[in-house]
């Protein structure tokens, strides 16, 4: 069932890259998106560092690390999912800044490719100040010519957070990668 619902919700996202056309994925290739921001509000958030994407013909991987900001703890988690997260990969079809703006505006965040690897494991708690530094993987492909926001989330505070940060969060980078064709 939840293979099922993962296929469903990515050929969802691909239904509008395509307009009826067969999807061309990429090629296994290694991109090096060298994504450092911080995203947050007012100064407080999450430093996001995005330092290879791995494509491989069935799965994909993410060499990243996320900093905890914000002077509180969040715990990591993903709502009816024991020990899941929800860091991955959203696919756009365009790097336009409105066409997030517009899934954003219709609540549709979650990445469409859920990382389901962590190497280290990821921990349960980002106290102020701490790091994970890693690997995250998941199953899936990505099509040819599309464009990808690193998500890594869903941080829930542990008590008040910062002016400006909601209780719930899914930090996501502000730059979007183009996904080349490959070889």
């Amino acid at each position: 069932m939840r293979r099922f619902a993962l296929s469903f919700l990515f050929a969802a996202v691909l239904a509008g890259c395509g307009g009826g056309q067969a999807v061309r994925f990429a090629e296994p290739q290694l991109l090096r998106p060298a994504v450092a921001e911080l995203d947050g509000a007012e100064g407080a958030g999450f430093q996001l560092e995005v330092r290879v994407l791995r494509l491989e013909r069935s799965s994909w991987s993410v060499e990243a690390s996320v900093v905890n900001r914000t002077g509180i703890a969040w715990r990591i988690g993903r709502p009816h999912v024991l020990g899941g997260s929800k860091f991955g990969l959203i696919v756009l079809a365009t790097g336009e800044e409105s066409e997030w703006r517009a899934m954003v505006a219709r609540g549709q965040v979650t990445p469409a490719l859920i990382a389901t690897q962590f190497v280290p494991e990821l921990p349960d708690l980002l106290r102020p100040g701490e790091r994970w530094r890693g690997v995250f993987s998941g199953p899936g492909r990505l099509p040819a010519g599309s464009y990808v926001r690193f998500a890594f989330g869903r941080f829930t505070a542990t008590v008040e957070p910062p002016r400006g940060l909601p209780w719930r969060l899914l930090a996501v980078t502000a730059r979007s990668l183009w996904i080349p064709p490959g070889r």
